[in-house]
């Protein structure tokens, strides 16, 4: 039974791992010295509904990227701007404030299992 629930801690750590890894990749989160949430990809994307001007996108948009990553929300010169909600499906999910591409303002980032980070953003920078 010991080893049982060993082999599904290791499980359950490996997936862990996996999962903040391919965030890493994705160039989604970084972590420094503080949480981050910039850099989101500008990388190709299927516009579900929105309105594109100059070939950006502009007002509110919903967008599907590769990878099961979604954006709904406002956009200002093809960047998220405003308010939006940013998710990687079954991992983690961001809803607040955006400015310039990257969490600005208050915001909330959940995983989709564990402790949430709620608070103020800078730059895509967890702040308090």
């Amino acid at each position: 039974m010991k080893k049982n629930i060993s082999l599904i801690l290791k499980f359950f750590l490996i997936l862990l791992i996996l999962s903040f890894l391919n965030l890493y990749a994705f160039g989604i989160i970084h972590f420094h010295k503080k949480e981050t949430l910039q850099n989101f990809p500008t990388v190709e994307q299927t516009i579900e509904s929105g309105q594109e001007i100059d070939g950006k996108l502009e007002g509110y948009a919903d967008v599907l990227y590769p990878d099961n990553l979604s954006y709904s929300g406002d956009f200002k010169n093809g960047l998220f701007d405003g308010k939006g909600t940013l998710w990687l499906k079954g991992k983690w999910k961001y809803s607040g404030d955006f400015k310039n591409g990257k969490a600005n303002g208050n915001g909330v980032l959940a995983p989709h299992s564990g402790e949430s980070i709620s608070g103020k953003w800078e730059n895509g920078v967890f702040i308090n």
